[in-house]
């Protein structure tokens, strides 16, 4: 397990550009193919399971790592909820936004950043190594994309990852913000 999680990191390390990349993501397509087999597991069974995607998004990243992304933020949002997990996904003002919410017990505002931090574990009755965000913050990294984990206000943890749109904006007819990239 381990040394696939090294493999995995470092993949992720590798910075690819567009020409090396296996096409743009198709978010509601991996998005959906991810939630399938987990409302199949022990933990996905019991929860309620609600994605609101809209449709055509595509994002600029590896189809591969967006499903690993994608996959990590659903299963540790399946592992900490009560009842229900929520993903939407939207394009708005140049950016494309995925959020992945629960309404588990959340984590304490100071330990926050200590969960992208590799085998850092706050619930240690739970299963997993501790992996998976640092994994989401790492491919977060190699793409430029804004990750942020935060605590709702209802409890659970809402986690967003926003990128810029490889579409043009109707208004400007620029990319992602704007200005020209």
């Amino acid at each position: 397990m381990l040394s696939h999680v090294e493999d995995e990191l470092a993949r992720a390390r590798l910075t690819p550009g567009a020409d090396q990349r296996g096409g743009d993501a198709d978010v509601p397509r991996i998005v959906g193919d991810t939630i399938r087999p987990l409302q199949h597991t022990e933990a996905g069974e019991r929860l309620s399971w609600e994605a609101d995607l809209q449709e055509g998004l595509t994002a600029p990243i590896d189809p591969h790592d967006f499903r690993e992304l994608v996959g990590s933020l659903l299963e540790n949002a399946s592992k900490c909820a009560k009842s229900c997990v929520a993903v939407t996904a939207v394009r708005c003002d140049g950016f494309i936004q995925v959020v992945v919410e629960d309404n588990g017990p959340g984590v304490s505002p100071e330990r926050l950043p200590d969960l992208l931090r590799r085998g850092v574990r706050l619930d240690r009755l739970k299963p997993g190594s501790g992996l998976s965000l640092a994994i989401v913050s790492e491919i977060a990294n190699v793409y430029n994309l804004a990750l942020t984990l935060e605590n709702r206000v209802e409890g659970g943890l809402r986690a967003a990852v926003t990128c810029s749109d490889p579409l043009p904006s109707p208004e400007t007819g620029y990319h992602g913000t704007s200005e020209r990239s």
